[in-house]
């Protein structure tokens, strides 16, 4: 069975976007892109989460890298730090709709 052309259309334009079925809590939102963390990642000082692109696109536009935060330097070649196993399973906890599941009634 062929998917209609609209739903199609419409997961294409939703692909890398969350769509909760609950709010999820502010402290589960990177402070950089202001949304729900997605590859969450520590700053290489271990103090702040934020998103990974958000906090690698953040170190590379920088000349002096530092924590968007407190804004604590990081030495020469560090990298973000896995965020906490506790983080991530709350982040993976959330549901979300699909976007495929939204069939039009005919």
């Amino acid at each position: 069975m062929a998917l209609d052309e609209a739903i199609i259309k419409q997961f294409i334009a939703s692909a890398g976007q969350h769509h909760f079925l609950a709010e999820p809590p502010p402290y589960l939102d990177c402070s950089i892109c202001q949304t729900t963390l997605q590859e969450p990642v520590c700053c290489p000082t271990g103090a702040h989460t934020f998103c990974r692109r958000c906090l690698t696109d953040w170190m590379g536009t920088t000349a002096a890298p530092h924590c968007p935060i407190d804004r604590e330097a990081f030495r020469i070649g560090e990298q973000p730090k896995r965020a906490p196993q506790a983080l991530v399973d709350c982040i993976d906890a959330l549901e979300v709709t699909c976007a495929l599941g939204k069939r039009p009634s005919l």
